[in-house]
């Protein structure tokens, strides 16, 4: 699945109250583009779906913070069961 690249100056949002807002908002219009730095839960399964990097790339399961774009959350908490526990900052990029 081809997905567009963000362009542009990106708009931050680092109180985790107003990051928690942006991606919500995300989440139900689509558009633009973003990162959200986090907390997630990630419950125990075969081919956990965010790539974190620990010295090395991993894709571990339980408790862990990282920056991942709106697409892959969307797709982890949808189909994998992922929780976002903490909101730290986003970047949105509008278009």
């Amino acid at each position: 699945m081809l997905r567009e690249y963000p362009i542009g100056k990106p708009q931050m949002y680092s109180i985790p109250e107003v990051a928690k807002e942006m991606y919500d908002n995300w989440l139900e219009s689509h558009v633009g583009l973003g990162f959200v730095s986090c907390s997630v839960y990630i419950p125990e399964q075969h081919i956990p779906p965010l790539p974190v990097k620990m010295g090395k790339l991993v894709f571990p399961t339980g408790h862990v913070y990282g920056t991942f774009t709106f697409h892959e959350l969307e797709y982890a908490i949808n189909n994998c069961g992922v929780v976002i526990t903490e909101f730290r900052e986003v970047c949105y990029f509008e278009h």
